[in-house]
């Protein structure tokens, strides 16, 4: 099971390896989008895998602000200081920038694939009781938010709460006013559209992308070339996907709306967003468009999936809508981490042990369901995330010691697992770089994951005294910058193979 869990990991980290360094490429892109945007977004969600990304919204990694919690159950009492601190930073960035901020409070459910786990249902064409549980849940959330921030001066003038329903199976999104004004259905939009490019205007989706900054990666393709087909670019590779939504949000920015952009159709309900504060409005209306872009793909796929049993669901569409995910996630930092990979439980919720026992279960329950149950174990992965390059020993200490407390409540959660089977919940420990950190300063990308052992001896992590960039700095030895520097860049050249020839 060691040998299964450290094949695992060593390729988890690898293609974090190659994301992050895609991503740092790519960080100009994001930062037009931002100011195209003109908005700040905090996005509240479950910490299923199916909702990892915000792929189904049409934004790009660490755009959005992502508080996470088993079901979006999250304690709003402002006696809840993770949570607080987090909703408190973006507001106070939207209002030294002078911008209005929206936060979405959003529900999952499924049709084809299984609902919430947190809201205690599965979910099945003939049963929608859990469905109306999560979504009831979010509504309620978004109540609350309102008053809490309503005298709160730290929070803009624009400041916009909006419940959200999520399709698991499509990534289709709903968006509500309250919870009886349901004002985009993404889902019953697309009925009518048999292509992802159907969601635009004729006119936009055929001539050629000339923009000299976009030509490194989508190289004067049209929009219809690289959304349509069960392969398209868009779904399928990092630097067109960022670039395309960068160059919808700029057209929609530099338009006013979505006149001559997209179909009749989302026009139409663009025009009757009077609710909406106007300066949101072109953000909300690109949300709208890329989800019915994404939503049509992966109907479409699901539906290839099922052409030869159109009564049943066969095992490859029930894998693709069902829970695939292999390892549990807790901290920060996880952005590029491919949907449906990780159940990650993000502080902030209010009762950390409580959200990585659900997630324990679903993961447990996710082994059973594969063929490598017997071979590979329970995998959770710490990380934490730090906002400056780590430049002395106290800093190396402080990301330690919050290893350590995570890793603390794991063997908690894990305790009555590994009491019944004899087997060790296999654990990797990283820190990350926030993307606001020049890259510059440190050994490799920001979202670059690097291993480090906050308890060498401990049988449950799996990164040993090689792989531990860290390794010496923190018992009795001096700190060394440029040989820790040093430790960096040979990772992320080269990988956990090689760290063990540093000396």
């Amino acid at each position: 099971m060691a040998t299964a869990a450290r094949e695992y990991i060593t390729e988890d980290l690898r293609k974090n390896r190659e994301a992050a360094k895609i991503f740092q490429e790519m960080l100009p892109e994001i930062k037009q989008f931002a100011e195209a945007a003109g908005v700040k977004v905090i996005v509240c969600k479950c910490m299923d895998g199916r909702v990892q990304t915000n792929n189904h919204k049409g934004l790009p990694p660490t755009f959005a602000v992502n508080l996470r919690n088993q079901g979006n159950i999250i304690d709003i009492d402002r006696t809840n200081k993770d949570y607080w601190d987090s909703v408190q930073e973006v507001a106070l960035a939207a209002r030294d920038a002078n911008l209005p901020l929206l936060i979405i409070s959003s529900a999952h459910r499924g049709v084809l694939g299984s609902g919430c786990a947190a809201h205690k249902k599965e979910y099945h064409e003939t049963s929608a009781d859990g469905d109306r549980t999560a979504l009831d849940s979010a509504c309620e959330q978004a109540q609350r938010l309102r008053f809490e921030i309503r005298n709160d001066q730290n929070f803009p003038a624009f400041t916009t709460v909006i419940p959200a329903m999520t399709n698991t199976d499509t990534g289709g999104i709903q968006l509500f006013g309250t919870r009886e004004t349901l004002f985009f259905d993404g889902d019953a939009m697309i009925e009518s559209y048999a292509h992802p490019s159907d969601v635009f205007a004729e006119t936009f989706k055929t001539p050629p992308i000339s923009e000299e900054w976009a030509q490194s990666s989508i190289k004067g393709k049209s929009v219809r070339s690289l959304v349509d087909g069960p392969h398209a670019p868009y779904f399928t590779d990092m630097r067109v996907k960022i670039s395309l939504e960068t160059y919808l949000m700029k057209n929609i920015r530099a338009s006013g709306g979505l006149e001559g952009i997209a179909s009749k159709e989302l026009t139409a309900i663009n025009e009757q967003l009077t609710h909406i504060p106007e300066n949101i409005r072109p953000f909300l209306t690109y949300v709208m468009l890329t989800n019915m872009m994404y939503a049509t793909h992966y109907r479409n796929e699901n539906e290839q999936l099922r052409q030869k049993n159109k009564n049943n669901i066969t095992p490859a569409l029930r894998a693709r809508v069902s829970h695939a995910e292999k390892k549990l996630g807790y901290g920060t930092g996880f952005d590029l981490q491919e949907p449906n990979s990780v159940i990650l439980v993000k502080p902030g919720g209010g009762n950390d042990a409580t959200s990585l026992g659900i997630g324990r279960n679903v993961l447990l329950q996710n082994l059973q369901e594969i063929d490598t149950y017997h071979s590979l174990p329970p995998i959770a992965h710490i990380n934490i995330q730090v906002e400056e390059p780590i430049c002395n020993k106290h800093q190396l200490l402080n990301i330690l010691a919050r290893m350590r407390t995570k890793l603390k409540i794991l063997e908690r959660v894990f305790e009555d697992y590994e009491a019944s089977t004899g087997r060790y919940v296999r654990v990797v420990t990283t820190y990350s770089y926030h993307e606001s950190v020049d890259p510059a300063h440190i050994g490799g990308p920001t979202k670059q994951f690097f291993p480090m052992n906050p308890d060498p001896g401990n049988p449950r992590i799996m990164i040993d005294a090689t792989e531990d960039i860290g390794a010496g700095f923190a018992r009795g030895s001096a700190f060394d910058v440029n040989k820790f520097r040093e430790r960096e860049r040979r990772y992320t050249r080269e990988g956990l193979d090689e760290i063990k020839k540093i000396s």
